[in-house]
């Protein structure tokens, strides 16, 4: 009667059901959104739709960055800063300000 499937099997049988994890994030907020009761923040989350939410969610995509840091670096910068001090012009304008 039952089958043993394996996992790929399903996983193929289902792929094209899968939700992408920005697709189920702005369907989440969707759905908070509606339940807001406070009046004025009711009134504004009229305006969110799934356009709204796909556009907030994008807006930073294309921008152009110098270097993202990966959680290791930033907990290193934090654990040692003097590691990570800068050195050159920023501390001598900093300290030609206080004198």
């Amino acid at each position: 009667m039952f089958t043993s499937h394996s996992n790929e099997d399903t996983e193929n049988d289902f792929a094209g059901f899968r939700v992408s994890k920005e697709k189920q994030l702005i369907h989440e907020l969707l759905a908070y959104v509606k339940d807001v009761t406070n009046p004025d923040a009711k009134e504004l989350s009229s305006r969110i739709n799934e356009g709204v939410l796909t556009e907030w969610l994008d807006v930073d995509d294309n921008v152009p960055t110098v270097h993202h840091y990966t959680d290791s670096e930033i907990v290193d910068m934090v654990k040692s800063p003097e590691r990570n001090a800068c050195t050159g012009s920023d501390e001598d304008e900093s300290s030609e300000e206080n004198e």
